[in-house]
């Protein structure tokens, strides 16, 4: 337990199957807080602690189809909840939410030239509560990589398109 009644725990897992690869990680953080403003703020103190807690977890598979060749699965989900003090002595709390998924095929084309192609959506679903009542956002993005890093000179060259 450190400052604050912070409590960490992470845990990950990994094994290969043949030419498959997985991985799963979980984390979690949860501290007791402290009183996010002080008596100097008399329309906004309150002298409880704010509290918050973080959950994610994590999730991999990449499978070698071919020498050079991979395609990947990754997932990852992190969630927050956290307390602030607001007007009028209000306990008022954060929730967040965010989460990214991915497909992504890695190939050798040629000695000296890997070829990257990502597909992805990320989200951010945000939820505060307030004296003055609620409020919420969410966010969808969508990218799509493709990306070459070639051999060149004596050295490393990239070139690629990126849509999001």
């Amino acid at each position: 337990v450190g400052r604050w009644g912070t409590r960490d725990a992470a845990i990950g897992l990994g094994r290969q199957f043949g030419d498959t690869r997985v991985s799963l990680e979980a984390a979690a953080q949860r501290t007791d807080g402290f009183s996010a403003t002080n008596a100097g703020a008399p329309f906004y103190f309150d002298p409880d602690d704010d509290a918050s807690r973080t959950r994610s977890l994590g999730l991999a598979a990449t499978h070698a189809f071919a020498p050079g060749h991979e395609l990947a699965l990754r997932l990852l989900e992190s969630r927050t909840d956290a307390h602030f003090d607001d007007f009028g002595n209000t306990d008022a709390e954060n929730a967040l939410r965010l989460g990214s998924r991915s497909v992504e095929l890695r190939n050798r084309v040629l000695e000296g030239w890997q070829s990257l192609l990502r597909l992805a959506r990320s989200t951010d679903e945000r939820r505060t509560s307030t004296a003055f009542g609620g409020y919420h956002f969410d966010t969808e993005q969508t990218h799509f990589t493709w990306q070459n890093d070639l051999a060149a000179l004596g050295g490393q060259g990239a070139v690629g398109l990126e849509w999001r």
